[in-house]
Parts: C-alpha cells; sequence; structure tokens
C-alpha cells in the first residue's frame, strides 16, 4: 500500500465509502451527484477529478460524466490525448436509441487507465462518459428540443439496457458541468442530480456566483427536480497565510452556506494545480502527504453529507 494511504484521511474515507457502499447494495443504485458554481476559475474539475480518483482508491464504482464542452475532465482522466474521444456524450444526447445507428452508454463510457495522475492503482473502479468540443455546438438543438432537458436524466437513470439502468452499474456518478448555469448542458444535470456538491473559494471576485448558483438550484427544483439541494459546499484554494482578506472571504462563504461548507478548506497548493503537468498527483505524492491527507479528510466529509441525503431520499437515489 503506498504511503499517503496510511493516513487518518484515508482511513476515515474508506470507512464512510464502505458504509455508503452498503446502503447502496441495499437500494440497487447509487447517487447522482452534480458538481456545480455559476463561475469558472474555482477548480471545480480539478476537484471532481481528484474526488473521483479518491473515491476509487476506497473501492467504490465512480463514473464521472464530463457535460463542459471544455472537456477538462476528460483531459485529466484520459492523459496523453491526441485527440478528444468520438464518440462522446453529445453523441449519446443526440441518439435516436430505437434506431440502426443507435449509441448507448457502453459505447462511449471509458475505463479509466490505472498507472494515470488520477488513477494510481484503482483499475476497475473509476470509469468516464468523455466529452469533447463538439458538445458545445448542441446547445441551441438541444435547446430547442421538447425533451432537451431531460435526455441525461433519461440516460442516467431511465434508459433500461439489460434490465438495468446506468444507475445501477455504479456507487456513484459525479457530473461535472460547465460554468454559466443557465446552459442547456448545466440545467439538464440540475434535473438529473440527486443532489449537488458546490466547489466555491474564499475570493471576494467570486462571492457573487453563490447567490446565482442557488438561484439556479432553486429554479431546478420549482420546475423538474423537487428534491435537489445542496449537500455539501468545498472551499477551494484557500490560503490561510494571505491574511484578513481570505479569513473574511472563508467567513462571508459560510454565511451565505451555512453548515453546507464542509472542513478543512482545500489549501491553495501547487501540488494541486501542478500535479498533471508533472504527471504526479495529489493523492499519490510522498511530498503531498500532508495536503492529501487533508483532501481526503474534506471528501470523508463530503462523503457523510452524501450519505446522508442519500438516506433521507429513502435510499432511492432521487429515482
Amino acid at each position: 500500500m503506498p504511503a499517503s494511504k496510511e493516513v487518518s484521511g484515508f482511513e476515515a474515507l474508506f470507512k464512510v465509502a464502505k458504509i455508503y457502499q452498503k446502503k447502496v447494495k441495499a437500494a440497487g443504485n447509487g447517487a447522482v451527484v452534480v458538481v456545480a458554481n455559476e463561475k469558472g476559475g474555482i477548480g471545480k474539475s480539478t476537484i471532481t477529478a481528484l474526488m473521483a480518483a479518491a473515491l476509487a482508491e476506497v473501492g467504490l464504482k465512480v463514473l464521472v460524466i464530463d457535460l463542459d464542452p471544455q472537456s477538462s475532465v476528460t483531459q485529466m482522466l484520459l492523459p496523453n490525448l491526441e485527440k478528444l474521444p468520438s464518440p462522446a456524450i453529445g453523441d449519446l444526447l443526440t441518439s435516436d436509441f430505437d434506431g440502426d445507428n443507435a449509441i448507448f452508454p457502453a459505447d462511449v463510457i471509458q475505463e479509466v487507465p490505472a498507472g494515470t495522475v488520477y488513477n494510481s492503482d484503482a483499475l476497475g473502479h473509476l470509469f468516464l462518459l468523455p466529452s469533447n468540443p463538439q458538445l458545445g455546438k448542441l446547445n441551441n438543438y438541444l435547446a430547442t428540443n421538447i425533451n432537451g432537458r431531460q435526455i441525461l436524466k433519461f440516460l442516467v437513470k431511465e434508459l433500461v439496457i439489460e434490465n438495468k439502468a446506468l444507475l445501477n452499474d455504479y456507487d456513484l456518478i459525479l457530473i461535472d458541468t460547465p460554468s454559466q448555469l443557465d446552459s442547456i448542458f448545466a440545467e439538464s444535470a440540475l434535473i438529473a442530480g440527486d443532489m449537488v456538491v458546490m466547489p466555491t473559494t474564499p475570493r471576494p471576485v467570486d462571492q457573487w456566483a453563490i447567490a446565482q448558483t442557488i438561484q439556479k438550484i432553486k429554479e431546478a427544483k420549482k420546475v423538474a427536480n423537487r428534491s435537489l439541494e445542496i449537500v455539501a459546499a468545498v472551499v477551494n484554494m484557500y490560503d490561510p497565510r494571505s491574511g484578513m482578506v481570505e479569513n473574511e472571504g472563508l467567513e462571508a462563504v459560510k454565511a451565505a452556506l451555512g453548515d453546507r461548507v464542509v472542513e478543512p478548506p482545500i489549501r491553495s497548493l501547487k501540488t494541486i494545480s501542478n500535479s498533471p503537468a508533472k504527471s504526479t498527483s495529489l493523492l499519490t505524492a510522498t511530498q503531498a502527504q500532508r495536503p492529501a491527507d487533508d483532501f481526503r479528510q474534506t471528501i470523508t466529509e463530503v462523503m457523510s453529507r452524501i450519505l446522508n441525503r442519500f438516506e433521507q431520499n429513502g435510499s432511492k437515489g432521487g429515482r
């Protein structure tokens, strides 16, 4: 076992993950968690990839759906790509499932290879439904389609192949969304999801996005998904050395989101931002053991919130 795993963060996450996994097995399906914030540049895709990797490490079978035309998570989880995958999520969203040329999730989902930055040894536990830039061209098409905003929910929860839906294949599905939550892709994710994890930062310039994100979630609740809630807000890029402005920003986040803010915040570290470029991972690099432990502690709290919400929903994963 790598040295970075022999820490309290790994052990705590392992325990919560196993409790959650038992609940999933009893229910027959897992939860669909949307990672969303109206603001770009807050590390949302990086948190999605690292969270998925950390959960795969402790034995959960995780599917990441990249619903962002920028395809950041796809590029993180499938390294050394000469070109982005095709077919991809956009092909599924426009597929005629009754036609001769139908494309199904199994045609698009890829297992994230072991030995990569985000999947050092969790072979068989981490999967990706990739994106590519062609997705961005579908916004108008889906917006004018009578079922455009419901297609992702159909794909994830209602499209039954060989007597089970995609949701039944995984312990947890994470959907990475674009910023600009008024896009058809973000709206579709909020309709398909059971709960929301919201990354944010303590920077004053990012505070307005919290209210905007909450408003978009309220709109989704009114029209299509009454049980949708923010279960956890993760504060990213926190630098306790930066003084009063940073600390006041953290307090402002807590004032806006209350007990939905999880501890500890994720510190602003080059270890995190530079890890893909250097082919190292926050979760496995020995020089990053303390930050890795902190990150796992944060994700342990996030998973505890997800578990509680899953139980509140009657262990039905929102279906």
